[in-house]
């Protein structure tokens, strides 16, 4: 069984946690256990997941029953308390089985992005010490013989299962993920710790590699009981865009459907005319989350009236929510309200379709219950009401900690509060607006990306001295990765398709790559040599406006 403890998470003052469970903010429900309740109440619920090339279509009873027999067959492998299950999968029905038979179990659900290249998928298999992985051969081959090849590093990890009709598909030394759930369904529940651990989810930030991001029961429950279901609430069912193993998808597909009682329609890759043909036939609406969802389908030629009509107002989030945009949406009469969050922290601030027009515009919404917000200087002292500097948080969603002990001593301070690495503003009324990012991230459909990453992948190139890379502003993906170059005297510098070719050689995620290769001859620099990447994001800025 893996051991929590030398992680070092942080735990909550007493006073806290009194608090936490005075006011309600905490139940002692697991999320599993939840999430199994919430499919037993509407058993005749469609819960489908769609892509271009194919659909799964169940029902609510059909997924309750198919979690319970995982459970059993996860339990009859030695899974238990403790114990980490990766999910490597697409948007899919087996997918949503893990986040409801592991977590019933109180084992550790690590579910990885499907952009992700076999690069991360090895450091996060190293780091989480998965027991089991599941997962499915990639569109384009090849990745389970990586996936064999690199178990050879990885002590921990004891089988692997393969989704897959066809049984001779399964490489040797693999297994069926038939085996795990031809089983009976589990006879009982087991008893789960509220304040365990139930998910590491692994996200790009300022470091090269992912970090693993550690929620409790309690953490996640309460998120979706209290912040999620404060978002707008839909006539029709929702189409959702994001993958399901990051913190949006997870939460607005998987969890607060089921919870509010609406049917499970989930994308697998946001291909518009499948989306039209889905929201159409099944008459539902989408565009939560980040702008890219919504504005894919104002930009696509086959959508007509008829599909912008059937939008409906939404919670926007992600990434910088540009006030065009916003100001679009309004004049096709769907109301946007924007909210922040981070995988850390999933929902800080959000606001409400009752807030006045340009608070909904201009500001991110003010602290959602139970959190707590300040915005403070380099030293931690708190600055004004209308005072740029950095936001510090804590609230009863916050997550346990990092899987890497320094972060947590890097990123929290005295009773709990999380340092967000983003800068803004909080107005005399309480509303936030996040205004910077300390941290040097790019977030791409609502997705964080190293820069650092990408610059080191960039400089394995021959011929290049030095590499910057930054956010850019897009209406399409929120922000894009605009990387500037020094090429050594002589050299040519590489294309952009050169690049790309480069950076699917090294299996980097598709996600991550540059949309833009810009050649520079020295870059703006501090008195210490540092580049100021502040100065080149301005620069971006400036040629959009």
């Amino acid at each position: 069984m893996l051991q929590i403890d030398p992680w070092n998470l942080r735990t909550f003052s007493p006073e806290l946690r009194r608090r936490y469970l005075k006011e309600g903010l905490w139940t002692d429900d697991p999320l599993g256990h939840s999430l199994l309740e919430w499919l037993g109440r509407n058993p005749e619920l469609p819960y489908c997941f769609w892509s271009a090339k194919w659909s799964q279509q169940s029902t609510f009873g059909q997924v309750r029953e198919q979690s319970l027999r995982l459970m059993t067959g996860l339990t009859r492998r030695g899974i238990g308390k403790g114990d980490v299950v990766c999910m490597y999968v697409p948007n899919s029905i087996e997918g949503a089985l893990g986040f409801n038979a592991v977590t019933s179990l109180g084992a550790i659900l690590v579910p990885v992005a499907p952009f992700y290249g076999t690069k991360e998928l090895r450091f996060i298999l190293g780091r989480s010490r998965a027991r089991i992985l599941i997962t499915a051969e990639a569109p384009t081959g090849g990745r389970l013989e990586t996936i064999a090849h690199m178990r050879r590093e990885l002590p921990d990890l004891e089988d692997v299962y393969v989704i897959t009709e066809e049984a001779a598909s399964v490489p040797s030394g693999m297994r069926n993920y038939r085996e795990l759930v031809d089983h009976p369904p589990v006879a009982a529940l087991p008893k789960v710790d509220p304040d365990s651990v139930c998910a590491i989810a692994f996200t790009s930030g300022t470091t090269a590699d992912p970090k693993g991001v550690v929620h409790t029961h309690r953490s996640l429950v309460t998120e979706n009981r209290l912040h999620m279901d404060a978002m707008p609430r839909q006539k029709r069912g929702v189409l959702v865009g994001g993958p399901i193993s990051h913190i949006t998808g997870m939460l607005i597909g998987v969890f607060l459907q089921p919870y509010r009682g609406k049917p499970v329609h989930i994308m697998d890759g946001w291909d518009v005319p499948t989306v039209l043909r889905v929201m159409r036939e099944h008459d539902l609406c989408t565009g939560q989350g980040a702008t890219v969802f919504m504005n894919s389908i104002f930009n696509h030629p086959d959508a007509g009236p008829e599909d912008i009509a059937r939008l409906e107002d939404v919670a926007m989030g992600g990434s910088t929510i540009p006030i065009p945009f916003v100001e679009l949406c309004e004049s096709k009469g769907i109301k946007v309200a924007r909210c922040y969050g981070s995988t850390e922290h999933p929902s800080i601030t959000g606001g409400m379709l009752t807030d006045p027009l340009l608070k909904r515009q201009r500001t991110d919404g003010r602290a959602l219950p139970g959190v707590e917000i300040r915005v403070v200087d380099e030293d931690g002292k708190d600055l004004p009401r209308g005072a740029a500097g950095e936001l510090i948080s804590r609230g009863p969603d916050l997550f346990a900690g990092y899987i890497d002990p320094a972060m947590n001593r890097d990123q929290f301070s005295g009773d709990g509060w999380f340092h967000t690495g983003d800068i803004g503003v909080i107005d005399e009324e309480g509303f936030f607006t996040v205004t910077d990012r300390k941290k040097d991230i790019i977030v791409r459909n609502g997705v964080k990306v190293s820069a650092l990453e990408v610059e080191n992948c960039l400089l394995q190139m021959p011929g290049l001295i030095e590499a910057a890379v930054v956010a850019g502003p897009s209406e399409r993906t929120g922000e894009y990765g605009h990387a500037y170059v020094r090429v050594k005297p002589g050299a040519t510098a590489p294309s952009l398709e050169e690049v790309r070719k480069h950076f699917e050689r090294v299996d980097l995620a598709r996600q991550k790559w540059p949309e833009v290769i810009e050649v520079i001859d020295e870059f703006p620099r501090t008195p210490s040599g540092k580049v100021r990447k502040i100065d080149l994001r301005n620069q971006l800025r400036a040629k959009r406006s």
